[in-house]
Formats: C-alpha cells, structure tokens, sequence
C-alpha cells in the first residue's frame, strides 16, 4: 500500500476512572494526530467511570471536531470498551491504545508506515515491562508460553491490545458473535498479514493501575478457557488413571488374597485419605466443566456485549 494521505485513522481509547491521566494523554497524542496530515477521530470510550472522564470527554469533543465520545451505561470491562470502540470506528485503519502514556503516542507514525507497505495488522511487542515486578512478568511470559501450547492460535508475546489494524481486520472481528471476549485471542484468531516490532513502554505517570493480581488470573482464565479444551481433556485423562490404578489395586488386593493368603485391611486414615483425594478431583472437574457450562450459559442468553448510554461528538462521521 502506497502513501495515501486520504486513508483516515481511528484511535481508540477505553477510560475508566481516568481524570487524572486522560487531559495528559490528549495533549500528546492530538499534536501527533495533527501533524501526521490525515483524516483521523479519537474514539475516547468511557467505560462507566465513578471519576470526571466523562465530562473531560463531553469538554474535550466541544474543543475538537475530532474528538468522540462513547459513554457506556456502566463498567462492562476493558474487552466490552474495545469492542464498543470496533463497532463505533469509521477509519481505515483503527488504532488501540491506552490512555495512561504507557503506550507512547509518538510510536503512531512508525505503526501508520508499516500499514502503508502493506500489513493488515501491527503489533507492538514489549518484553520488558516497565512498573512491573519480577512476578508479574514471570507470570505474564507463563501465560503465553501456555495459551500458545494449548490453543490453536498463537498469541504474540508480550503482545498488548495496543495494536494498529486495517478495515479489512475490524471488518472481521465485527463479525465475530462471542460474548465472552478474549481481544488478544480474537485478535490473533483472525490472522491477516501481521508485522511485530518491538517498543518500550513508559513508567504510568497519572492515576492508578486499573488491574489487580485478581484481575489478571481472571483474564487469564478467560483466555485459557475461551480457546482451549485441553483442561476437560486433562481431567478425562486423570480419570482414566485413577479408574486404572484402582483396577490394579483390587488385583493386587486378590491376588495377595488367593495366592499369599494375605488379610489386606485398609485403615480409617488410609480410607479417609483416599476418600478426600477423590472428593477433591471431582470438585476440580466439576468446577472445570462449570466454566465451559457458564460460558455457554452467557452466550446463550444473546445479551449484548455493551449498553452505550450516551455519544457525544462527531469525528469522521458515518461511514456506510
């Protein structure tokens, strides 16, 4: 793909509660936008914020033409946020980022380039996250490692939802019907023509992390469980072990029985035990089986991803 500098931009932007970074974020990604000489909207989607986003937002699009608001009715999470912005955006190519400066604003002209030689989708990759302890990258690189292992598609690592994608890609995943959304599964789900390229981000300067350690398991459970099978399949695997290992058992139990004459009595600690054990791995199974049985039980109801309470602002304007 050729420059074409009448080829619009969409940038997307998820907030919740963020007073304190967001007037900072617009002061540097708007001169960025400007200068960039194209088309763009700033799709600034607040995801149900108890703080002032909203009326930062509501001001900010009475300033500038450019600037859209997209209020959801509550909290419905950063992945109903993303998906809200998907559904809003009119550019051809949409970008993802965060408002707290951690995602630098002046890496947008890099990400645009590489659109232009002809990738459908761009991917910032950082390996070395800055503000987070030793553990939580530990963790953070595990969890790829697993979900790549387990599923069949293949998660960049690293990788966050930070990300440049053309119309053709958000086309595609407006497409998808899943309520239970794992973006960066959905994302790499889609395929089309990626480029990753390597950044650092920067330290959060205002406000607070949004994301707790609860938060993150919570995440990851999400996508384990939204592209894999493999944990029914481990527990059916368990169980045909313990079925087998009490079949030998019992043998062993007659056979000492008939041929050594050996009185094999099991104690009360032992039968107690074994009674514990088994009782644990099928409260573990069935609390596997209870996910994947709520996941369905979400996708069935056919609610939607998101409520958008309020819009306020104009941007590019409807694109049929």
């Amino acid at each position: 793909m050729q420059e074409n500098k009448d080829l619009s931009l969409s940038v997307i932007v998820p907030c919740f509660n963020e007073e304190e970074s967001l007037p900072h974020f617009l002061q540097v990604v708007i001169p960025v936008l400007e200068e960039m000489g194209r088309p763009y909207e700033l799709l600034l989607i607040d995801d149900g914020s108890k703080d002032n986003t909203s009326n930062i937002i509501v001001m900010e699009t009475q300033r500038n033409a450019h600037v859209r608001g997209i209020v959801l009715s509550r909290n419905f999470g950063k992945e109903a946020a993303l998906t809200a912005g998907l559904d809003e955006a009119t550019g051809d190519a949409v970008i993802m980022m965060d408002a707290d400066l951690q995602h630098p604003p002046e890496l947008l002209p890099e990400l645009v380039a590489k659109w232009e030689e002809g990738y459908d989708m761009v991917v910032p990759c950082n390996h070395n996250r800055a503000g987070q302890s030793w553990l939580l990258r530990l963790l953070s690189r595990s969890f790829y490692k697993i979900i790549t292992q387990i599923s069949s598609v293949k998660l960049p690592p690293s990788a966050s939802d930070f990300r440049l994608m053309d119309r053709t890609v958000v086309n595609a995943i407006k497409a998808l019907p899943e309520r239970s959304r794992f973006m960066k599964g959905i994302y790499a789900w889609a395929g089309f023509k990626t480029y990753l390229m390597e950044y650092q981000t920067k330290p959060r300067l205002y406000g607070s992390p949004k994301w707790n350690f609860w938060s993150r398991w919570n995440f990851a459970l999400d996508g384990i469980f939204a592209y894999s099978s493999l944990p029914l399949r481990i527990w059916m695997y368990i169980g045909v072990f313990v079925a087998l290992f009490s079949l030998a058992w019992a043998f062993w139990i007659a056979i000492s029985a008939v041929l050594y004459g050996v009185n094999v009595v099991v104690g009360i600690t032992t039968t107690t035990i074994l009674v514990l054990f088994m009782n644990g791995l099928l409260m573990i199974s069935i609390g596997i089986i209870g996910e994947y049985v709520g996941r369905i039980f979400e996708e069935v109801k056919q609610r939607p991803i998101y409520i958008v309470k309020n819009r306020v602002g104009k941007g590019l304007g409807t694109k049929e």
